[in-house]
């Protein structure tokens, strides 16, 4: 019987998240109460109307309600995975017996790879290798789930590795392995998480030690990430909705929001322009001419604060008096502060900018922060849109003045004549004058003219996964940044980004521990344990062939 397993990192199956209600009559009646409980009343409803109307909606499917729902959980990266461990013909490994108890690889020698097409617990049937950026699929399996003998190794979704390499902010060195060398990232989170003192759940994957803010309740209680109801947090925005004179499926949005439905959305969908700029006027009203004790700091000092403020509390700083409200919510404040925040892994705003490790989702930011730039700015320049000057010959379109041509005539008719003289010197010697033409051994066989057209070398253009990653617009002086900003706080895919961010910021801690004091359990074969794989393609430890020796 098959089951998901979920990514280490965020809590959500390698597909995306829930696509179905999951309601049941229960549910409705207890969604009823949670409304009332609100305070909601309305005399011109029936008892039965709010359950009538939530029967409607879980009728529906998700892509009718709102196709951008259904769009949504697509993770991205073409449902790319890349898987941690130690993986054989069979796509795992078999551990160590002669303990008396498994024994696993240590993370020396972790191998990383980009997988997709789960079949089914976490096991991977096909290999994804990128070949100047396209990619090549290749059959091979390869396992990661929790109930089988290769429970060590761990899979994340694409982003969540890219995140988790750039946000990472334990300032502890990595822990060196068996061979005395530090650990890599994918070395240190292997066994980090093989060494738990609390494993990985055998059912759904994910590690106890890290709080998924309700992801995971969206099993109900099955062996399927499927229910969309199963996060749900009371019923405050529905009874809103309700009270506010919205009926049948236009309270799907507020329904929404009580079950969180933001935290499966790809995070890295920047919001878009509502419209084409320019955007001079006010954001929201200015508060009052009074004056914070903030006020005092002066203006090189502010960005430094501002960087290790949530973005919610950067707009409630500018809402306690107009003076701030100009300073804080100025573009040079606010780029300067996301400056500081670019080059600082401890900053509670390093997540609003795309990961340079995620090529993808960098490109994606550039493309959508553009809509918010002024109609005719010109964008920030790719590499492919960079114009290089030529090598060309700096004299061959100079033109001499009538006196100096003729001066050069003269000197190039006495060159011409002296060659002329040598030439027949070197003949009358007996030299072949056809060898002077020969090509030499240093000779390249681009310089050789005699060869085939084909057999010229071609150089192949530059890899276009290498190229220099393009300037963000958010740093352009025209952004409007401020109301760029605010977008961001309301967009559902930068909701799931900060919850990704605030995810990661619980490893900072799990990494600090596992750094600082080792493993919490031992779990790894010995030191000097020798892995091989076998003729039968199977990779175990070597040690009954070490003792029969």
């Amino acid at each position: 019987m098959g089951r998901d397993e979920v990514c280490i990192l965020c809590g959500i199956r390698p597909y995306g998240g829930p696509s179905c209600f999951g309601a049941t009559e229960e549910i409705i009646a207890q969604i009823t109460d949670d409304v009332r409980a609100e305070g909601f009343t309305d005399r011109r409803l029936s008892p039965f109307d709010v359950p009538n109307m939530l029967r409607e909606i879980f009728q529906q499917n998700l892509a009718d309600l709102d196709p951008s729902y259904h769009a949504s959980l697509h993770p991205g990266y073409d449902k790319d995975c890349i898987a941690i461990g130690h993986f054989d013909r069979g796509g795992g490994y078999e551990p160590c017996p002669h303990a008396g108890h498994a024994l696993h690889p240590p993370g020396d020698d972790v191998e990383v790879r980009r997988v997709t097409d789960e079949s089914t617990a976490a096991s991977f049937i096909t290999l994804v290798e990128l070949v100047r950026g396209a990619r090549v699929l290749h059959n091979a399996w390869t396992t990661c789930t929790t109930s089988g003998p290769s429970a060590c190794n761990i899979w994340l979704h694409v982003g969540c590795w890219g995140h988790l390499q750039y946000w990472l902010a334990c300032t502890r060195p990595p822990r060196a392995g068996r061979t005395g060398q530090p650990l890599s990232l994918a070395g240190e989170l292997y066994e980090l998480t093989a060494s738990r003192a609390e494993p990985q759940d055998e059912y759904c994957g994910g590690l106890p030690a890290v709080d998924y803010g309700g992801a995971l309740d969206a099993f109900m209680g099955t062996q399927y990430q499927d229910y969309i109801l199963g996060p749900r947090r009371g019923a405050r925005h529905l009874a809103r909705a309700l009270g506010a004179g919205k009926r049948g499926t236009d309270l799907v949005p507020a329904l929404m929001e009580d079950v969180r439905f933001w935290m499966w959305a790809r995070p890295d969908m920047w919001p878009r322009a509502p419209h084409a700029g320019p955007y001079d006027a006010p954001l929201g009203t200015e508060p009052a001419p009074q004056t914070a004790a903030l006020c005092m700091l002066p203006n090189e000092l502010l960005p430094e604060l501002l960087q290790h403020c949530e973005l919610d509390a950067v707009f409630a700083l500018a809402s306690t008096c107009r003076e701030l409200y100009t300073r804080v919510l100025a573009q040079p404040t606010l780029a300067d502060t996301l400056h500081r925040a670019a080059e600082n892994r401890g900053s509670a705003l390093r997540w609003v900018l795309p990961a340079p490790t995620l090529r993808v989702e960098w490109l994606a930011a550039c493309d959508a922060m553009r809509t918010w730039l002024p109609a005719g700015a010109p964008p920030p320049l790719t590499f492919d849109e960079m114009e290089f000057d030529e090598e060309e010959d700096e004299d061959a379109d100079f033109v001499p003045p009538e006196s100096e041509s003729d001066e050069e005539d003269d000197e190039g008719s006495m060159e011409e004549d002296e060659d002329e003289d040598a030439l027949e010197e070197h003949m009358d010697a007996g030299a072949d004058p056809s060898q002077d033409d020969a090509p030499t051994e240093d000779a390249s066989p681009a310089d050789d003219l005699s060869l085939p057209i084909s057999d010229v070398p071609i150089p192949l253009p530059q890899d276009p996964s290498t190229l220099p990653l393009p300037l963000l617009p958010l740093f352009e002086p025209a952004f409007p940044l401020a109301r760029f900003l605010d977008a961001v706080r309301t967009s559902a895919s930068m909701r799931a980004r900060r919850r990704r961010w605030g995810l990661v910021k619980q490893w900072d801690a799990l990494f600090a521990a596992y750094r600082r004091d080792g493993w919490e359990r031992d779990v790894f074969a010995p030191p000097g344990t020798v892995w091989a794989v076998g003729e039968d393609g199977v990779l175990r430890c070597q040690c009954e062939v070490g003792n029969g020796a």
